[in-house]
């Protein structure tokens, strides 16, 4: 059983910068205060009911919980709200300072707090809690198990702070925002454990840290190592199992899982506010920085759908994510949150206006805002104008994946090989995915077919897939293999990767934990339809072997042999064919 253990090589490509001016510095610090007011704008409307929950006598919140250490959330961990409503109330002291001194007493008193109760032992950063670690289950401060609390989101929250604060802050607040900054660049080329080195969004995230602070010191050389760090990985990531940009358009994190639809998303959003912030300056992106970030935007929005039972579309907004959605595939293990916890099974949240600022003046400026206008409409679309004007065959090799596209419907196909792996759990998020990509086929015509349906799934049910029903065990840290067969991919009639003429895919499976399960699959994709035919089932068990054709919401009335099913009814071996939600 080849359960995960090791990282992929890492390719580091440092573009060369030209020495810039004081001017240069102030504008990337100037246009970075803008970007923070912006982010945290929606939020400023929840001031007023924040300030009659603080408490002056000690700098907190009644309704925030600051659980830390070893009893803390891992994912999401409450106490960033403390940070989250201080950022806030900086933003809408930065943008309307003659109206909102009075915030400030109330900011310093918070960011004293948590500074007061920062963890000491640097230890702390990723070796919370850990036996015989200098940060042991008990060490008084905030910190998390989870390494990403100390590595990217309390630094970020905090030095976006320090950065709308920098002429008020005082000398102690000045060197705890530098000490909190300072650790993650300690840090940024060594392994963090749990993670291994800083790749992909996650070194996108911990170099704007450190750019913040070059910028809060007014530091050149930093700020410059910073975005060195950043730009590394805005280029094309060739190998197995490294993170970041694929040739083919994809994005790959955590040991090569598709993840574009959240980490990528994260990616993305992370690269443009650079290369805005950079414009026009020394410290712009190079040449093969804008080219990777063109065919990441080319496969990226083959992998979104349009959402058509959202309440309202929106047609001005182009932060809003209501009305367009990920398709599953590419979430990885986010597939376990509802909707309604906005995270990425809750919407496409990519600035399409901020995209298409970042491409200004560039040789492929016109292909970004194609893009970008494409995915415009596609959130206007009504039921009626169906899945959008990209149409056609997409194979994504690098990552097992084929996205299957008509005016009105998407079908994708997630697989894996000795390349990719199957899924992953991490923080107790998706424990049952384990066959995610067994051949998965996820299928779309009003974009809401899966919304939420995991929370009752029957995990050996995925569509498109064969299994030995039960036979796999699920748990968290059994949960992710690379695959162990190399007869798995796709292809189609343009070298291009996508075709008008529809494509084909093969899948040679092998249960990469019991090795008790093996099949071959050929799948055909024509305009309109898809066919699957599957050869010979191998198995060395008693389970029962299931083939499943969809689960999904229930939409309307299902048919079996053009005969409508009534509640509770169930349909024997001898049908040969169903419909349900026009498929």
């Amino acid at each position: 059983m080849n359960l995960l253990l090791t990282l992929g090589p890492l390719i580091f490509i440092l573009p060369s910068l030209a020495f810039g001016s004081p001017e240069e510095l102030k504008t990337l610090y100037d246009r970075k205060v803008d970007f923070i007011i912006q982010d945290y704008s929606s939020n400023i409307i929840q001031i007023p009911t924040w300030l009659n929950t603080f408490s002056s006598e000690n700098g907190t919140w009644t309704d925030v919980d600051y659980t830390a250490g070893c009893t803390a959330r891992r994912a999401n961990w409450p106490a960033q709200q403390h940070f989250i409503r201080i950022v806030t109330m900086a933003s809408q002291y930065r943008a309307d300072p003659a109206n909102s001194t009075q915030l400030l007493p109330y900011i310093s008193k918070a960011m004293d707090y948590w500074f007061d109760h920062n963890y000491a032992p640097d230890a702390c950063l990723d070796q919370g809690g850990l036996p015989n670690s200098e940060c042991p289950c008990g060490t008084p401060g905030f910190w998390n198990t989870n390494w990403f609390g100390q590595m990217i989101l309390m630094p970020k929250l905090i030095s976006n702070t320090c950065i709308l604060l920098k002429s008020n802050l005082t000398t102690t607040q000045q060197g705890n925002c530098t000490l909190v900054s300072q650790r993650v660049y300690n840090r940024i080329d060594t392994d963090v454990l749990g993670i291994g080195p800083m790749t992909g969004a996650n070194m996108l995230d911990a170099a704007t840290s450190v750019l913040n602070l070059g910028l809060l010191t007014d530091n050149e050389t930093l700020a410059r190592d910073a975005l060195n760090h950043f730009y590394n990985q805005t280029t094309i990531t060739p190998g197995t199992g490294v993170d970041g940009v694929k040739i083919d358009g994809s994005y790959l994190q955590h040991f090569a899982q598709l993840y574009t639809g959240n980490y990528g998303k994260d990616f993305i959003n992370s690269v443009v506010v650079a290369y805005i912030q950079t414009s026009n300056t020394s410290f712009a992106p190079p040449a093969e920085s804008q080219s990777a970030f063109l065919t990441l935007m080319n496969g990226t929005e083959w992998m979104i759908i349009s959402n058509h039972t959202a309440t309202t579309k929106a047609s001005s907004d182009n932060n809003s994510n209501s009305t367009l959605l990920w398709e599953y595939s590419v979430i990885g293990r986010m597939v376990s949150f509802l909707a309604a916890d906005k995270q990425a099974s809750g919407g496409v949240a990519l600035n399409l206006t901020r995209i298409q600022l970042a491409a200004e003046g560039w040789q492929n400026a016109s292909s970004i805002q194609s893009i970008v206008q494409r995915l415009s409409d596609l959130k206007t679309e009504s039921s009626s104008e169906g899945q959008g004007k990209l149409s056609g065959t997409r194979s994504f090799y690098t990552s097992d994946y084929l996205v299957h596209r008509g005016s009105n419907y998407v079908t994708t196909l997630k697989s894996f090989s000795t390349r990719t792996t199957n899924s992953e759990c991490n923080n107790d998020q998706n424990p049952f995915g384990f066959h995610l990509s067994d051949g998965s086929i996820f299928s779309y015509i009003d974009g809401d077919e899966y919304i939420d349906v995991f929370g009752s799934y029957d995990w050996n049910l995925i569509p498109g897939t064969t299994v030995d029903y039960g036979a796999t065990p699920f748990g968290c840290n059994i949960t992710q293999f690379y695959g162990n067969t190399t007869f798995v991919g796709s292809v189609t009639r343009n070298k291009e990767g996508a075709s008008s003429q529809g494509g084909m895919a093969v899948m040679q499976y092998l249960n990469p934990m019991t090795g008790s399960l093996r099949w071959e699959k050929t799948f055909y994709f024509f305009p309109g339809f898809y066919a699957v035919q599957i050869g010979p089932i191998y198995s060395q068990g008693t389970a029962p072997i299931v083939t499943t054709l969809d689960q999904s919401n229930l939409k309307g009335d299902v048919y079996v042999n053009n005969q409508k099913l009534s509640v509770n009814q169930f349909t024997s071996s001898q049908d040969s064919k169903s419909k349900h939600t026009n498929i």
